[in-house]
């Protein structure tokens, strides 16, 4: 009788102590190119680097855990990735993901980054033409936040996820209903896409989604959707843009851009350019 006890609480002191294995960061690969697609070869990735190709490849990262810690804590534990992206010539990005219960996920996790575009440091401006774009305005209208119809789809970095808070904290009331409000009253969504065609003319879409903020629908307006056409043009690296809305009307600089996304301040509402 006292070998079976003894027996179980072995058993049982093996049980508590052994381990079981967690996701630290998953396989990463994709491609580093700059902004026309051109591979960037030895960029750093944290311990690799790029090949001459722009491919990287790193790794994947798991550590051990007590399973008596694991059944206190009644759940997987937290995964954060953070890796930057570094080469001379070029700004950084840092690729950043949080899952408060990653770290369960199972031996052989892959992340596929694809395409991660590094901005070089001369780079001035970007080329808006045969480009599709999301825009969003402050309550002001003289702030405009782009970002690609495609966003999130290519976007891979902190940067570019820290950029969207600030668009679509102008594009949705009740989604940021905690917030103030940032669209005009009884508007509850504001969505605007901008197709720029050429180098002189683009398309301008915008759907307006009336209601309150606190989520009832009492206000019988019903959503717009609103279509018409403009010109733009660059001058002394200043965007001009002339249309029948206000949310993109004027002349406006760049005060912050990378391949993902713009932010453009508006420095005057005269229409007229030289």
């Amino acid at each position: 009788m006292k070998n079976l006890v003894r027996i179980i609480l072995i058993l049982n002191f093996l049980l508590l102590n052994s381990c079981i294995s967690r996701l630290g960061r998953p396989i990463l690969q994709g491609i580093v190119t700059d902004f026309d697609g051109n591979p960037i070869k030895n960029c750093s990735i944290g311990e690799s680097t790029t090949n001459e190709y722009g491919k990287f490849n790193l790794s994947e990262i798991r550590y051990n855990q007590f399973l008596l810690t694991e059944m206190f804590q009644m759940e997987a534990p937290p995964l954060m990735v953070s890796e930057i992206i570094s080469k001379e010539g070029y700004e950084p990005k840092e690729i950043y993901a949080f899952n408060p219960r990653g770290g369960g996920v199972s031996k052989g996790a892959k992340w596929n980054l694809d395409t991660i575009r590094l901005k070089d440091t001369k780079r001035k401006i970007l080329n808006l033409s045969s480009s599709n774009w999301k825009i969003s305005t402050n309550k002001e209208m003289d702030s405009v936040y782009f970002i690609r119809a495609n966003f999130h789809s290519i976007c891979k970095t902190r940067k570019c996820r820290d950029f969207h808070y600030n668009y679509n904290q102008y594009t949705d009331n009740y989604r940021n209903s905690y917030s103030k409000n940032n669209l005009p009253d009884g508007v509850i969504r504001k969505l605007i896409n901008v197709n720029f065609k050429t180098d002189k003319n683009f398309s301008i879409e915008k759907i307006i989604q009336y209601g309150n903020k606190d989520g009832s629908w009492s206000n019988s307006k019903k959503n717009d959707t609103i279509k018409t056409n403009g010109v733009w043009s660059f001058n002394n690296e200043k965007n001009f843009f002339e249309s029948n809305f206000n949310e993109l009307n004027g002349i406006y600089e760049i005060a912050a851009f990378d391949y993902e996304f713009i932010l453009m301040i508006k420095t005057t509402n005269n229409n007229s350019h030289n």
